[in-house]
């Protein structure tokens, strides 16, 4: 879930008008029930945003990731 200067960063780039993302790491730690939770837990800070979660141990989302923020950088 969100650690407290996630939240502050979180609400100094909106605040800011700054574009972000959020990146769900460590997924693969998690059971699949679990995943779910805590994915519920991060949407509820940001309803509509996309997550991403992954895994860099796995790779699980790397790719994805990786796209995304291509996209941003280069629309």
């Amino acid at each position: 879930g969100w650690m407290e200067k996630d939240l502050e960063l979180k609400r100094w780039l909106e605040a800011h008008g700054r574009p972000f993302m959020v990146a769900v790491t460590k997924i693969d730690k998690l059971s699949q029930s679990e995943q779910h939770r805590m994915l519920d837990e991060v949407r509820k800070e940001y309803p509509g945003g996309e997550l991403h979660p992954c895994s860099a141990t796995t790779g699980r989302g790397v790719r994805e990731l990786w796209q995304a923020i291509w996209k941003i950088k280069n629309p």
